[in-house]
């Protein structure tokens, strides 16, 4: 997996991309890292945050919150020492 775009190249040559290419396992480590983070934000908001202290409760209703819970994501580093094909699965041979 390469994340390699044709497209991408030729905006690129006409000098309409705004930010550098990145390698597709760069761009995978920030987008999981960022979800891994946001998800980490929202827990703490409403287990110890403003959310959390209120008495929750909405024309008389208890609101239930959870919290989100992931586990084996890979660290930012890891995806780009391994690359992003070593976490995807393979497909049988008889896949179409």
């Amino acid at each position: 997996v390469t994340g390699k775009d044709k497209f991408y190249d030729k905006a690129d040559q006409l000098g309409i991309i705004y930010a550098a290419p990145v390698p597709i396992a760069e761009r995978v480590a920030r987008h999981t890292l960022t979800i891994c983070e946001i998800l980490n934000a929202y827990n703490e908001e409403v287990s110890y945050g403003e959310l959390g202290s209120l008495a929750n409760f909405l024309d008389g209703r208890r609101l239930t919150q959870g919290t989100f819970s992931i586990s084996n994501v890979p660290d930012y580093y890891e995806i780009l020492q391994n690359g992003v094909g070593y976490y995807l699965a393979d497909q049988p041979e008889n896949y179409k």
